[in-house]
């Protein structure tokens, strides 16, 4: 058979046309898609432009509000809860709802645009627990202008919002974050301060503000450094925030203490704060004390610092790679504990005294509080409360002026009662009912049930809680027998003094002490720890023995984390170590405490075992009373701990700055 028979013969058979036919549409199909995919490709390119914004740039949250603008017909929504500030100063709860994730078209000049809302399943923002995201802008067209027009648009409507408010940031990971909702503007005329201290500052950093070109004409950098010192309570921080208002500048505000801040981490902080914002630096002098001070005469002041260093701060400050086109203010309390190279000019280019009230600044405070009284009766008060008080500062007046002998205070869901005064008081605790409403513990009582620990005074609620108060209170409220302590206390006061008289002399002026708080702590721990556990724990050594400093450690962790623990959902805890550490500091505290209770059961087994008579104070008495079992005295005094050292370090600081 020849080719040319074999070939007529496949074309005369109805089965290889079949094949043959089906292979060709086959074919011509997938050139068909392969053709559209790169014409559609092609097109893209061309004749489509394409915008990603992903979640950590400073404009994600502007678009966000604008889609939500635009995009009003969305079925699909996402909502986020925010809080809103009347002209009252009254908050009130506002939800935004914005176009959930997924595909959304909207409207908008003259153009049908697509937006695309991802979301990260697997990564989230370690810094704030939330999944990162992008928002993806798709219009046809090749003229970048509207996107332009809508970054623009979004922006003054985000500014829009702010307008007349200061908004606050706080720095979070390697970005500032906004802080809380925008404030509303405080009118310079509302901080009375000394006559012609509050219009050099002002006039200050106006010229500062407008002169940029005089300082780059010289060659000098374009910042401007402001240190306010002087008493607590006096208006340094008030100041710099009516300042902001009539500014119209947003604050940064920066704690030098953070553990995590590190030189890199603050000269990239400085260098990428907000425009048009003054990054805060409050109570400098509890950073860094002298370079004088060595760490071997004073290794105290150096310690809980983290990553920063002195001549980091002063490098990110004044140094070769600091940035410009900035503003910094620093508050300090004790100017004669900053070290000269931080507030020499260029890092700190004026500095301004502010004290207590004068008899002109009272005058004023009363005149704008009373503006129908007469002059007279201003001058009078102003007098009056200079001879009570040689020392007054403004904050004590409007506290006193705002709130009275009772408020409330708003701390998260809790609202407590303050009472400022002792009358108050008094008829409140006569009032108070046999079982009284607690406050909430959630966190302690959550950790007691995780473990299996019995509850104290502070968590247990009703009928238990009343008789184990009545258990506790019996050695410990009575006259009589607190004075069985008289001898306990008087040897921890006497090795406390013992103790300031060494720090002042190791000081270099021979009379300060650099952290007072800190010591104050110190002896409130040592000396509720000899009451609670009826032995000394070495809080006032010169080197605290390991074990110790590990329960001052978890204590602090302990109460740094319990805000976070009550404050973030629990579905945070799988992925944010906050959770964690919180229980950490519980487990510190309760492993510490129960070591030396235990120590004292066998001490007391010991003595009974050898049929000696069985002596102690206060944990004696709780292990031998019927009515406590061993889980209630573990859960009882690891409160009473906290309680007193807290209690014990308020009130003698109380005492002793007024």
């Amino acid at each position: 058979m020849t080719l040319s028979d074999f070939l007529g013969a496949l074309k005369d058979n109805p089965y290889f046309g079949a094949g043959f036919g089906l292979v060709g549409v086959g074919t011509a199909l997938a050139v068909a898609r392969k053709g559209a995919q790169i014409g559609m490709i092609f097109f893209r390119r061309h004749y489509m432009i394409t915008l990603e914004v992903p979640s950590k740039d400073k404009s994600y949250h502007w678009l966000l509000s604008w889609i939500t603008k635009h995009a009003k017909h969305t079925q699909h929504l996402s909502v986020e809860t925010s809080y809103m500030q009347h002209e009252s100063g009254r908050v009130h709860t506002h939800f935004d709802f914005h176009p959930s994730p997924g595909n959304h078209i909207i409207w908008y000049g003259r153009k049908w645009i697509r937006v695309e809302r991802t979301r990260e399943k697997q990564m989230v923002n370690l810094n704030t627990g939330v999944p990162w995201e992008s928002v993806t802008f798709t219009a046809l067209g090749r003229n970048r202008q509207i996107f332009f027009n809508i970054l623009q648009e979004a922006r003054e409507l985000a500014l829009k919002q702010e307008e007349g408010r200061t908004v606050m940031y706080t720095a979070m990971g390697a970005e500032w974050r906004p802080f809380g909702f925008p404030r509303r503007r405080r009118p310079l005329s509302s901080v009375v301060l000394e006559a012609g201290v509050a219009e050099r500052l002002v006039d200050d950093v106006k010229e500062f503000i407008s002169n940029p070109k005089w300082y780059t004409d010289r060659g000098i950098p374009y910042r401007r450094g402001y240190l306010l010192y002087g008493p607590p309570g006096c208006g340094k921080s008030s100041f710099i925030t009516a300042l902001a208002g009539e500014l119209g500048y947003s604050i940064c505000l920066m704690s030098l203490s953070d553990r995590s801040l590190s030189d890199d981490r603050l000269n990239h902080l400085l260098s990428v704060a907000p425009q048009q914002s003054i990054i805060l630096l409050e109570d400098v002098d509890a950073a860094f004390v002298s370079r004088e001070l060595r760490p071997t005469e004073n290794p105290l002041a150096y310690q809980g610092m983290g990553r920063l260093t002195f001549s980091g701060l002063l490098n990110a400050l004044d140094g070769v790679a600091s940035s410009e086109a900035r503003i910094v203010f620093m508050t300090t309390n004790f100017i004669e504990r900053l070290d000269p190279a931080l507030i020499r000019p260029g890092r700190v280019d004026l500095k301004q005294y502010v004290g207590h009230c004068t008899h002109d600044q009272l005058t004023q405070m009363f005149r704008r509080f009373y503006p129908l009284e007469p002059t007279s009766e201003g001058e009078r008060f102003a007098k009056c409360a200079l001879t009570a008080h040689s020392e007054l500062s403004a904050a004590q007046l409007y506290e006193k002026k705002r709130y009275g002998r009772m408020f409330r205070v708003a701390i998260g869901k809790n609202h407590p009662i303050a009472l400022n005064s002792v009358e108050l008081v008094e008829e409140l605790l006569r009032k108070e009912e046999k079982f009284p409403c607690r406050g909430d513990m959630a966190g302690w009582t959550e950790y007691r049930d995780m473990r299996g620990l019995g509850y104290g005074p502070f968590t247990e609620e009703g009928e238990k809680w009343y008789k184990l108060r009545a258990v506790l209170n019996k050695r410990m409220l009575h006259p009589k027998d607190a004075a069985k302590y008289e001898d306990v206390v008087n040897g921890v006061v006497t090795d406390f003094v013992e103790r300031i008289n060494y720090l002042r002399k190791m000081s270099t002026t021979g009379d300060l002490v650099p952290d007072i708080s800190n010591e104050l702590y110190r002896f409130a721990l040592e000396g509720i720890s000899r009451i609670l556990f009826e032995t000394r724990i070495g809080c006032l050594e010169n080197k605290i023995p390991p074990e110790t400093q590990e329960f001052i450690n978890s204590i602090s962790k302990m109460l740094t984390y319990g805000s976070f623990a009550g404050v973030l959902p629990k579905w945070t805890r799988n992925f944010l170590p906050l959770w964690g550490r919180y229980i950490d500091g519980w487990d510190g505290i309760f492993k510490f405490a129960c070591k030396l209770i235990d120590n004292k059961i066998e001490d007391i087994q010991r003595r009974l075992d050898a049929n000696q008579e069985v002596e102690g104070e206060y944990l004696t008495y709780l292990l031998s009373n019927n009515n406590m079992s061993k889980k209630d005295v573990y859960g009882s005094v690891a409160e009473l701990l906290l309680a007193g050292v807290d209690t014990v370090k308020s009130s003698i600081t109380l005492c002793s700055f007024g």
